[in-house]
């Protein structure tokens, strides 16, 4: 995908989106999982569009959450630590 977008086009997505929540509710996206291909092979990985909408990451594994009650508004994002074992190289 490699499009990025300034933190203010961000910010604007995720206040889109709160607006049209509810309140006391939860949005969870998760990017998605690797599915292997064979024991030591994985196929191409490919993100979920709208977590990738949301936080211009392609990162398996992640999660992004948004919490909408009547008094607060917050986002949480859960990545993996970096693992050098699973870089790959072109």
């Amino acid at each position: 995908m490699n499009q990025y977008f300034t933190e203010t086009e961000m910010l604007s997505r995720r206040e889109k989106l709160f607006a049209k929540m509810e309140d006391f509710s939860v949005l969870v996206l998760f990017s998605g999982v690797e599915k292997k291909s064979s024991a030591d092979a994985n196929y191409n990985f490919v993100i979920n569009k709208n977590f990738y909408y949301m936080t211009q990451i392609e990162q398996p594994d992640s999660m992004f959450v948004m919490v909408k009650t009547p008094t607060s508004r917050e986002t949480y994002l859960f990545i993996s630590p970096y693992d050098e074992t699973k870089e790959c190289f072109a």
